[in-house]
């Protein structure tokens, strides 16, 4: 027995070293800053397997950016092509969202990679119990635990538990004991075997490939969209300077018209023509004019910019536009799309993840047969920790699962059949529209 000369205050010692425990805990700063460390790496990792190169990512947004400035009354000069993509990449929801979408994915690898570490627990807790005379029992609680899945399926859990007790009705003593509890599961049918118990590890370390693939893709195809739309306003800009120009000089034909006519040069019926001539451009004018203001207005939406914001781009940009030609045959040009679209590629691999799942689907189908090991160790009171031959009891089992009802699992396995001949279609659907397009 394990007695204490001020025994009172230990449950009072207890609580305060949980209390110290508690409060060196992580703030959730720094849950989050850990967990943003986990998936940049990860992300960094998967873009240098691809060979995309390195790349600054973040998803926090800039603490001085455009959009505020923009909206507390700054005024931008004339923006060239290259800012203009930067202020894309910064500002555009549909990019924000995309790097989020890519955040998320590898936020769900470390959970997985996670599962397949050691895991560890703790608990504690107090009770205190009694009758109508008052207080009888007083006891103190704590346990720790530690979990491992392995690659064959087997599951080991270690168990330790700590009990400090003391009857309030008879000596002022107190009673510390431990149990200690080992359980090993092994499969031997139904979930035994690495690619089985490994698949969602599998699943989401590929769906980070998918993801970063997909993301580099949008970049790609985001900055020519914001490239073409930038080069049509110009054009824009452009006919709406031909147009005004060309008002400006049917105004001096009609004005000489018109002085014509006063001379009897000229019938009035030209003079009218003229004059239609003129309001006709002005009309033109001013479509166009309308025109060019509604796609300044898309273009800010897009840029993620505030609507009301003043945008002035750079003019001659127009002007160094040059056309650039490709020497590629068209079998040459087929053969580098089908081997460098990342799009392609991410199809391709979604028929091995079909064949995957269908692997998986089947193997539900089995019976279940676990080994189950089970050793308990509990010590006598006040001798924690210290165990005899004659404290130890263990078991040895084994449990059958029969898959008598699994309609569930039946379905799952012929929808799993379905979705990996649709993946094949998808696939090679693919690579056509890539020839074609090509062609």
């Amino acid at each position: 027995m394990l007695r204490y000369p001020n025994a009172a205050r230990f449950p009072a010692k207890a609580w305060l070293a949980l209390l110290a425990c508690a409060t060196a805990c992580r703030s959730p700063e720094q849950h989050r800053a850990a967990a943003d460390r986990a998936v940049y790496s990860i992300l960094e990792e998967r873009r240098a397997a691809l060979g995309l190169g390195a790349a600054e990512f973040t998803i926090e947004p800039p603490r001085d950016s455009l959009r505020q400035r923009l909206s507390a009354g700054e005024a931008l000069g004339p923006l060239p092509l290259i800012q203009v993509l930067s202020i894309a990449a910064e500002n555009s929801r549909d990019y924000q969202r995309r790097k989020e979408d890519l955040f998320l994915s590898a936020l769900d690898l470390t959970l997985e990679r996670f599962r397949f570490e050691v895991q560890t627990k703790g608990n504690a807790g107090a009770l205190l119990s009694g009758d109508g005379d008052g207080a009888t029992r007083s006891s103190n609680d704590a346990g720790f635990g530690l979990s491992k899945v392995l690659g064959t399926g087997a599951a080991i859990v270690g168990d330790l538990g700590l009990n400090l007790a003391r009857d309030l009705t008879r000596a002022d003593a107190w009673d510390l004991t431990s149990d200690l509890t080992l359980t090993i599961t092994q499969p031997l049918l139904r979930g035994f075997g690495q690619r089985i118990v490994k698949e969602p590890l599998t699943q989401a370390e590929r769906d980070v490939v998918y993801q970063v693939r997909a993301f580099e893709r949008f970049r790609r195809t985001f900055a020519v969209d914001v490239t073409s739309r930038y080069y049509r306003i110009l054009q824009q800009f452009d006919t709406v300077a031909n147009e005004r120009v060309n008002m400006e000089n049917l105004q001096l034909l009609r004005a000489r018209n018109q002085e014509w006519a006063r001379a009897g040069r000229l019938s009035d019926i030209q003079v009218d023509q003229a004059l239609q001539d003129e309001l006709r451009s002005k009309n033109r004018l001013i479509t166009e004019e309308a025109r060019l203001a509604t796609q300044l207005d898309d273009f800010k939406l897009f840029l993620g910019l505030p609507i009301t914001a003043p945008l002035e781009l750079l003019l001659s940009e127009l002007e160094q536009l040059q056309d650039v030609g490709l020497d590629l045959a068209e079998t040459q040009a087929i053969d580098v799309a089908l081997a460098q679209r990342l799009d392609y590629l991410t199809s391709l691999d979604s028929v091995d993840d079909a064949e995957r799942r269908l692997e998986i689907a089947a193997d539900n189908l089995r019976s279940s047969l676990d080994v189950v090991s089970r050793t308990t160790a509990t010590s006598d009171a006040g001798r924690p920790l210290d165990y005899a031959n004659q404290d130890l009891t263990w078991t040895l089992s084994l449990e059958l699962d029969l898959p008598l009802d699994i309609v569930q699992e039946r379905n799952a396995y012929r929808a799993s059949i379905v979705t990996l001949e649709r993946a094949r279609r998808t696939a090679d659907a693919h690579s056509d529209t890539i020839r074609g397009d090509l062609r």
